[in-house]
């Protein structure tokens, strides 16, 4: 594996074994993996995840070769929050495709969930802010369906309603059909504002053949193009005060289809679009080649396991400049293959425990009242609680006889605190899947500068 942080748990590559089916199936036995007992299970899954764009690699420099380095060259991949973080996917090594000095850009589909006319939104499928670090393009591939989509996909040959994935139905969901030629415009619109936002490439793909047939449609296409041609004059810099910081190797530390991962980074996705400012998303090594300057709101989604160096990183790059650092669920509680809440404390400055019932339980979070300022803000998001209703995970929680302001309990344990840590803010929450408003109250309170005050998408 090329990442010197992660050690082989069976000594030589020699005799390393895949681990079993029932190694890997390991439901209902906790939120995490233990791994002073499966290490051998984690190192697999980052193997497993390495040979997917190691592969893309061999093949890409295939194509430099025989065309003399002419040709532009990209795959698809990079799917770590579409595919909820799970390992079995093979796309979480993001971090490696983007070594490649073969490859020239990525290209990712739009998001199949939450997709819907107004209500839902784009974003990007995996941290497309490490993507532009590598000085690769992200080629966002939008196959929005059109207001044409029940005759073309009767055309096609699906199957109205056969209770499964490959029918009408399921298919006017996750392309985000609208019944209208001006909905569908508006629909092209919201894309490519994302893309123009986002400093990426976008293309219209029409899927099944047919959606692209109307001159209404096609003319709003020159126009959206006209546009793009024209934004390459202007700088595509980010202005984000937001930084969402996540993991691929802590991905293979929770059990099999891990629902605490999929409420972490995916569900999460849905809100963080409606917070009402821009957001920067970066895997946490790449924090290194990243001007963490303009940042005021950082929030680590996954970050359950950290390495030494990983832990030097974010003490040189965020923890300064009145910055607020929102940590979720048990940050660092592993580092390799070793645990211990002492690796918590001195990250987040927080005394967190696991508690030591192992039963799962939902992440919901009671808000309470109190003098920090962010209680105030909070109450005035009007929500009694936040988080999730699935029970997905084990519960940690905030000591009570730690010095945090409490923000939100579950349980009766602290579960949402907040800590002056001199130069710098700490938040330690139990979910990432908090509501846009939560987000927002904090990240006003950070001092950054919301544009649209509201959970809606867009505002005419």
């Amino acid at each position: 594996m090329k990442n010197p942080d992660i050690l082989l748990s069976q000594g030589t590559f020699e005799t390393a074994a895949v681990p079993s089916r029932a190694e890997r199936y390991d439901l209902g036995q906790g939120t995490f993996r233990d791994p002073a007992q499966k290490m051998n299970v984690i190192d697999f899954y980052l193997f497993y995840n390495e040979i997917i764009p190691e592969t893309i690699d061999y093949f890409a420099a295939i194509i430099k070769e025989m065309t003399a380095g002419t040709k532009v060259t990209g795959a698809f991949y990079g799917y770590m929050y579409e595919f909820r973080g799970d390992p079995e996917y093979g796309h979480n090594a993001l971090e490696q495709y983007n070594k490649s000095k073969n490859l020239d850009l990525i290209f990712v589909t739009a998001s199949y969930g939450n997709r819907q006319f107004a209500s839902g939104g784009d974003y990007s499928r995996s941290p497309a802010s490490s993507v532009r670090l590598h000085n690769k393009l992200w080629y966002h591939d939008n196959d929005v369906c059109s207001f044409l989509a029940p005759g073309v996909l009767y055309k096609a040959g699906l199957p109205q309603d056969d209770g499964g994935l490959n029918n009408i139905r399921n298919a006017l969901h996750v392309l985000g059909y609208t019944d209208t030629v001006e909905k569908t415009i508006w629909m092209y619109r919201r894309a490519m504002g994302f893309a123009l936002c986002n400093g990426a490439y976008e293309s219209f793909f029409d899927l099944h053949g047919g959606y692209y047939d109307n001159p209404n449609l096609m003319e709003e296409v020159k126009t959206l193009n006209r546009l793009a041609d024209v934004s390459v004059r202007y700088s595509r810099a980010s202005n984000s005060e937001i930084l969402v910081v996540s993991d691929e190797a802590s991905c293979s530390y929770p059990t099999f289809r891990s629902d605490l991962l999929e409420i972490s980074i995916y569900d999460v996705q849905h809100s963080l679009i409606k917070i009402g400012a821009p957001i920067d998303h970066v895997l946490i090594n790449d924090l290194d080649l990243l001007d963490t300057t303009p940042y005021k709101f950082v929030v680590f989604l996954n970050n359950y396991n950290m390495t030494d160096t990983q832990r030097r990183l974010v003490e040189k790059k965020l923890k300064y400049g009145n910055k607020y650092l929102m940590w979720c669920y048990a940050p660092g509680y592993f580092n390799v293959n070793k645990t211990d809440k002492a690796f918590m404390k001195d990250l987040t400055g927080f005394e967190i425990t696991a508690d030591s019932n192992s039963s799962f339980i939902a992440p919901e979070i009671k808000l309470v009242s109190g003098n920090n300022p962010l209680n105030e803000k909070l109450t005035a998001a009007n929500l009694d609680a936040a988080g999730s209703n699935r029970k997905c995970c084990q519960l940690f929680y905030v000591d009570k006889d730690d010095s945090a302001d409490v923000l939100g309990e579950t349980l009766g344990k602290t579960t949402f605190a907040v800590k002056n840590m001199g130069n710098w803010t700490s938040i330690y929450t139990l979910t990432s899947a908090l509501q846009p408003s939560i987000y927002r109250a904090i990240a006003k309170q950070a001092g950054v500068h919301i544009y649209n005050d509201c959970d809606e998408r867009f505002r005419r």
